[in-house]
């Protein structure tokens, strides 16, 4: 991401700048479907949407992840 200075809410575009995904991955977000589950938004004059650069920064804490591999006892017991 470039040095300039971005303000507290970011549109769409400058959004998924930040985050490194697609505009179109943050539209499909905000539907209500689980599976596309994005970043918290503001609706502002019914069509305008913006992110507030925290909650951004709290999505990608949520998603980061220190391995993909699932301790095998864990998800043994998971089963049992």
């Amino acid at each position: 991401m470039s040095n300039q200075k971005i303000s507290v809410r970011l549109n769409e575009f400058e959004a998924a700048e930040f985050l490194g995904i697609s505009v179109s991955w943050l539209r499909q977000s905000r539907t209500k479907n689980p599976k596309w589950a994005g970043p918290v938004f503001i609706k502002r004059d019914g069509w305008r949407i913006e992110y507030r650069r925290r909650d951004l920064v709290a999505f990608h804490d949520k998603r980061t992840r220190s391995t993909c591999v699932i301790d095998p006892a864990k998800r043994l017991a998971e089963v049992s």
